[in-house]
Parts: C-alpha cells; structure tokens; sequence
C-alpha cells in the first residue's frame, strides 16, 4: 500500500508541473493575440501611398537637404564676407573720422587765412590811401620845388646849370647801376652788387676782391669790362676831344663831366701804407678793365677829354681811409670796393658857361688860361 502511495504522488506532482507549463504558453499566446489585435486596429489601407509619389517625396526630401547644405555653406561664405566688410567698414569709419577731423582742422585754417586776407585787404586800403596821400604830397612839392627852381634859375644860371648837370649825373648812374647789375645777374656772380650812391657807382661785395687780393679776375673782370662799353655809349655827348658827339640835341644844357674817377678801397686789415698800395692796385685793375690799351693806340676811352683837354678817367688809391661799414658788426668784404665817382664840370662864373657848342672852344681856352695864370 505504501508504495503505491509514492507513486500517485509522483504522478500528481508530474502532473502539476506540465498544468503551469500550459498555462504559461496559454497566456503567452494570449498576449501575442492582443498585440497582434492592437496593430491589426491601427492598421489602415489609407496609410499606403503609390510609389511615384514616395519616390518624389524621398527626391525633395534629398534635392532639400542638398539646398540646406548649400544654403550652409553659403551662410558660412556670407558670415566670413560679413566678417570682412565689417573690418573694411570699421577702417573706413575710422578713415573718415580722421578725414573729419582734417576737414575740420582746414576749414579753421582756411577761416583763418580768410580773417587774415580781409585784415590785409584793410591794411592794403589803408596803405593805397597813404600812398595816394603820399603822391599827392610828393606832386605838391616837386611842384613847388620847380616853382623855386624856376626862382632861383632866373637869378641865377651858375645854379641852374649845376642843377642840370647833377639830374643828367643822377640820370646816368641809374642807367649804369640797372645796365650793370643786369650783367651780374647775367655773369651769375654771387656776392658782389652795384647801386648809384650820389654821385659814385660802387662796386661792392665778396664777389669783386678776395681779402689782400689786387686785381679783378674771373666774371668780376668780365662786368667791370662791360662797364667800360656801357660808359662808351654814355660819354660822347657830355666830353670834348676827339671821340665826343656833343650836341644840344642829346645835351641841351651842355653839361660835362670834368673828371670820372675809379677809386680804390680796402678793409682795415693791414698796415696803412699796405692798405693805400692795395687800394691802388685795385683802382688800376679796375682802371684798365674800363679802359683798356689797344696795342699802340691807347685807350679809347682816354680820348674822351674834359674842357682843360685832360682825360675824363682817372684813378686813386684811398686804402682803409674811406669806410662804409663798420667791420667790427658787419662783413668786412663791404669795404672792399671800387667806386666810380663822376664829377661834373662847375662854371667858375656865368662867361664860363657855354650857351652853344661853339662856345665850348672859348670857355676851354679862359679855362686854360685861368689854369695858367695861377
């Protein structure tokens, strides 16, 4: 009995084992059951498209995104564009603020100079008015220093005529100064200048004569030599002698020179007996310039003669004796200089003084022999 009884338990419990096996793959099947009805009731015949039309869908899908990666990249390009017109644009504002600036600073400047130009057009006015005064002034007195030498001529013709012959002298040097400083202009000489000083033409400057140096040389040489042709224009119609052309038509008053002289001059370095050898030496050099021998002949310029029948031309040494600027403020070079001094002929009384030019003759014949009688 008893071993019947363990083998209907072994049976039950082989039993109980295959019953959970079954129910397990029961409720399995069941829950496949489910989903299997749960996608079956979504499941829809509308939900299915024709393949033409997934294929252009698919295509504009691609064809977008190839334009949204072209689009990208096209972005990238334009941000770094963007990048580069913002500097550029930064450089320009900072360009034109500068160009601002400039303008703003030349606006003043040209404010300014426009104050300036209406304060000179003032003083221009101001000045046309002074000098128009001026004028006035000047026209009033010639005026009245014609009406005095008018007076004075009428009581007196030693003074008349010396009035003459000091405006044909003054005339003559401004002709020569003008003549002669054109050609040093010319000659392109530095340093060295001629003015009419009263009555003497001078020579000056560091151009004409190195320190302790005697004789002209170089273009120096060169303007004294054209002085020389420009003074043969000049004398014929104020000398006698063989080279004169003396007429009242080129000289109505019939003034003469009596002596021109070439005048040598020195700084003050150096003795003085040095100084007055030095002057010498330069007076003649510039003499012989002006004046220079034509072989046996002589000098033409000799042949022009004062009413004693003496050469106009002559010469003086004068050294340091005569100076024009003081050297211990200014170039010393100043000093060393030649003058051309032109003397004019003084009637010694009115029967000396010649009305014709045939009276020229007998007024030199008394001069000569007053000149002996003394």
């Amino acid at each position: 009995m008893r071993g019947l009884s363990r083998k209907h338990i072994h049976e039950e419990e082989a039993e109980s084992a295959f019953v959970s096996m079954t129910d397990m793959t029961v409720s399995f099947l069941f829950i496949v059951i489910l989903l299997l009805a749960f996608f079956a009731s979504k499941f829809s015949s509308e939900d299915n498209v024709p393949r033409t039309f997934y294929d252009r869908v698919v295509s504009e899908r691609d064809n977008a995104r190839s334009e949204r990666d072209a689009a990208l990249e096209e972005r990238d390009l334009l941000e770094i564009k963007l990048e580069q017109t913002q500097a550029k644009l930064a450089r320009a504002t900072s360009e034109l603020q500068a160009a601002l600036a400039e303008l703003a600073k030349l606006r003043k400047t040209v404010a300014e100079q426009d104050k300036r130009i209406d304060d000179l057009e003032v003083i221009k006015k101001e000045l046309e008015a002074e000098v128009a005064s001026l004028k006035r002034t000047i026209l009033r007195l010639e005026r009245r220093i014609a009406e005095l030498e008018a007076i004075v001529s009428e009581e007196n013709p030693l003074e008349q005529y010396s009035f003459a012959a000091a405006s044909v002298r003054r005339q003559m040097l401004e002709r020569l100064a003008q003549v002669v400083q054109e050609d040093i202009e010319t000659q392109k000489i530095e340093g060295l200048t001629v003015t009419a000083q009263g009555d003497a033409l001078r020579f000056q400057g560091s151009g004409l004569f190195a320190s302790g140096a005697r004789s002209l040389t170089g273009r120096s040489l060169q303007v004294v030599r054209l002085l020389g042709e420009h003074l043969d224009r000049e004398l014929p119609c104020y000398s006698v002698g063989r080279r004169s052309t003396i007429s009242k038509e080129c000289n109505p008053d019939l003034v003469l020179f009596e002596t021109i002289q070439v005048e040598g001059h020195t700084d003050s370095k150096g003795g003085n007996t040095y100084n007055l050898k030095l002057s010498a030496g330069r007076a003649l050099s510039a003499f012989t310039a002006i004046a220079p021998d034509q072989e046996q002949l002589g000098s033409d310029m000799l042949k022009y003669q004062n009413l004693l029948g003496q050469p106009l031309l002559a010469f003086a040494g004068y050294g340091e004796m005569r100076p024009i600027v003081d050297e211990a403020a200014r170039d010393r070079s100043a000093n060393r200089r030649i003058d051309l001094r032109f003397i004019m002929y003084v009637p010694p009384g009115v029967e000396f003084i010649p009305e014709t030019v045939e009276d020229l003759e007998k007024v030199s014949d008394l001069l000569r022999k007053r000149a002996s009688e003394k």
